[in-house]
């Protein structure tokens, strides 16, 4: 009987051994389960993938670079054609423009000063006129009233508006004396030739500054035509003789050289 307990005892540690030996089996597999995949996928696919993706970027990257760094390049390289219509409008506009633009810049001021001192004889003739015809229609108005003088109305008040050198002469012809009429007659006389001659400069000071405005403007022009001509030495003539078969006999030919240049 003991020994029947005895060996019941041992077949239970076994059986409960058993048990939990199966029991860390099942776990061991179910781990494995879990990190497998029923469809296993090569791990070559996977890098030529990702590595076929990393080229693709990094092309569409260099690609992008270069696009920009051409644009770039275009809008610094790019220049502005030179134009003999840009040049003339230049010179229409200011005096000199178009020979600078033209790179003529030792003509700029002389282009300049052809223009600006007619203007400003211009100016100065007109200034001088203005103060010459205030000087004899104040003088004028001071005559006494008549027939031969009408519009005259024997007011000496306008004498102070009149400038100091012309009312410096009419005191010397007149003496100092507002009634000397025939003092007055003779510096209106005086005054009104004065007057008319620079009228005349004038005249001439305005067209000359618009012929040299237009002498400037057609300067820069031709300049802009010629500016692309090549002048270096190939532009020549060359004396070679020659057989002319018309005339069945020899001669001289001129051979001229005109290179232009684009």
């Amino acid at each position: 009987m003991h020994y029947c307990k005895t060996l019941f005892f041992f077949i239970l540690i076994y059986f409960i051994n058993t048990q939990f030996l199966l029991a860390q089996q099942s776990d061991s597999l179910r781990n494995v389960m879990r990190n497998t995949t029923l469809f296993p996928v090569k791990q070559d696919s996977l890098n030529r993938q990702r590595e076929l993706l990393i080229r693709k970027g990094a092309d569409s990257i260099v690609e992008n670079s270069l696009n920009a760094s051409t644009a770039d390049t275009t809008t610094v390289v790019k220049k502005k054609k030179h134009t003999p219509r840009g040049a003339t409008l230049r010179s229409l506009a200011i005096p000199g423009w178009g020979q600078a633009y033209s790179h003529q810049y030792w003509q700029v001021p002389l282009a300049v000063a052809a223009v600006a001192i007619p203007i400003y004889l211009y100016f100065d003739n007109r200034s001088e006129y203005r103060k010459a015809q205030n000087a004899y229609n104040a003088v004028y108005l001071s005559l006494p009233p008549s027939q031969t003088y009408p519009g005259a109305t024997g007011d000496t008040s306008k004498f102070k508006e009149m400038d100091s050198r012309f009312r410096n002469a009419l005191y010397q012809v007149t003496g100092g004396n507002n009634n000397n009429t025939a003092g007055k007659i003779s510096y209106l006389t005086f005054i009104q030739s004065y007057r008319n001659t620079f009228r005349q400069y004038m005249d001439y000071s305005l067209l000359a500054a618009v012929g040299l405005w237009g002498l400037q403007v057609a300067d820069a022009t031709v300049f802009a035509h010629l500016r692309d001509f090549d002048v270096s030495p190939d532009i020549s003539m060359h004396i070679s003789p020659t057989y002319f078969p018309y005339v069945k006999a020899f001669g001289i030919a001129l051979n001229f050289n005109v290179n232009y240049r684009k």
